[in-house]
């Protein structure tokens, strides 16, 4: 039995260690693009239509109701709730995806607006 307990233990600190250093990437990430973007604000006038930015909001605010939905997920979960575990989770992953095909749109308006990924390098 200890066995397992141990075994438990050190695959949850594995699978936390992953997860924090993985939201220390995404964080400095973050910094070295927004240093990009100030860079290019710099270089010249940012103005952006309208559409781009409300692009931007709805993608985040899939990001949250996905966030929120992957916590009560783990609620369900952790109370044996299969049934509300896996329609949360349903709805974490189809938002998740949602998101994912936000970027690429939210990119290709950006490259047809004259701001490519590569612009101010």
């Amino acid at each position: 039995m200890t066995d397992i307990v141990l075994n438990k233990d050190k695959q949850l600190s594995t699978i936390g260690l992953l997860i924090a250093m993985a939201s220390i990437v995404m964080l400095f990430g973050t910094f070295v693009s927004s240093f990009y973007v100030l860079k290019i604000r710099l270089i010249s006038g940012l103005y952006l239509p309208n559409s781009i930015i409300h692009i931007g909001w709805f993608n985040t605010f899939i990001l949250l109701g996905t966030s929120i939905s992957f916590t009560f997920a783990g609620k369900k979960y952790r109370q044996n709730n299969t049934n509300g575990f896996d329609l949360l989770m349903t709805v974490t992953i189809t938002g998740g995806l949602f998101f994912i095909l936000g970027q690429f749109y939210l990119w290709s308006e950006l490259t047809r607006v004259g701001f490519p990924i590569t612009s101010g390098q």
